[in-house]
């Protein structure tokens, strides 16, 4: 990560001299309050800087760079709610294992992967709601939000791919693009809402989550602070990260204003291929890169390198790739 600073020293003329002696030591300071939650945004912020508001890099985007800063301060404002940094980062820190989890275990599984999201947010719920309300009063939004349920379809993207002739619901998608998608809306028959229309629900976070050859990923990518005009996220599909796999699972995350999760919405992204044959990392260049790219995969055991879909990454894996690049 790149960090840029600049510092001043200004030195005045005036000179003071004095016995140490003379003058009574100073009371140690008091420690400041929820120090640790000011510095995690102070880092956040520069990191907002360094992937979204310096000229020379391709991602520059105003916008993106203004949805980086609203989630750095929305997790400013959950730490400092009375939860206290450590015990509000550990119940964070046990939800985002476990939406690996979900999805890494529930492949395939569309039944079994929300039921495990939507369990891994209760448990998520239940911690948050016992450290604000630890004499068991509860939190008054938890029952307000009446028929929704734990985990949704993103209907709106849903219903998009639906209409592309994504019979899965997942939306196709291309690398190194930008994909802005609205949350919050479920016009399905069953137990329709609106956020807007939801008075306890007051912000939200967007989550991908895919696969690398480290292991899965979880990445919070947007926030929005202001949900009652409605919640749009913008996703930026870096190819460089995407290298290892097909899909990208999206997870959005509502909050009331005391920063307890309400609920939670989910969908799905495919990645399409890239026009050229043998171009493993889609960035339409045919060259070395692509075969170094498809032997780390293909070492890593990802899934993607499964070309042949026949349920192992073997020696047929990579004969097929070898074929494809030389076509």
């Amino acid at each position: 990560m790149r960090y840029k600073s600049s510092a001043v020293l200004l030195v005045s003329g005036l000179v003071f001299t004095a016995f140490a002696n003379s003058f009574e030591p100073e009371p140690e300071p008091e420690p400041e309050p929820y120090a640790e939650c000011w510095r995690n945004y102070e880092g956040e912020k520069r990191q907002c800087g360094d992937l979204f508001n310096d000229p020379g890099e391709i991602w520059t985007d105003a916008l993106a760079y203004r949805a980086c800063l609203a989630g750095a301060e929305e997790n400013l404002a959950a730490c400092t709610n009375g939860l206290g940094e450590d015990r509000y980062s550990d119940a964070w820190s046990r939800f985002i294992t476990r939406l690996k989890n979900c999805v890494t275990e529930n492949a395939g599984d569309e039944a079994g992967r929300e039921s495990c999201v939507a369990m891994a947010l209760l448990l998520y719920q239940t911690e948050i709601n016992d450290l604000l309300f630890p004499d068991g009063d509860g939190d008054d939004c938890l029952p307000s939000v009446g028929d929704i349920a734990l985990a949704n379809p993103m209907y709106a993207l849903r219903s998009a791919a639906v209409q592309l002739g994504s019979a899965d619901g997942k939306y196709p998608v291309a690398v190194n693009t930008t994909l802005t998608f609205s949350a919050g809306i479920n016009a399905s028959p069953g137990a329709p809402y609106d956020v807007g229309q939801v008075p306890c629900v007051k912000s939200a976070i967007a989550i991908a989550v895919y696969t690398t050859k480290s292991g899965p990923e979880v990445v919070v990518f947007d926030a929005d602070t202001d949900t009652a005009d409605g919640v749009s996220f913008d996703l930026h599909l870096i190819g460089d990260d995407l290298v290892d796999t097909n899909d990208i699972t999206l997870i959005s995350v509502f909050y009331d204003e005391r920063a307890v999760p309400l609920f939670s919405e989910i969908g799905a992204l495919e990645i399409q291929d890239s026009p050229i044959s043998g171009d493993w990392n889609r960035d339409e260049v045919l060259n070395t890169q692509d075969v170094i790219d498809f032997l780390d995969s293909y070492n890593a055991q990802t899934k993607r390198a499964d070309v042949t879909n026949d349920g192992v990454v073997d020696s047929a894996d990579a004969v097929e790739f070898t074929e494809d690049y030389t076509e």
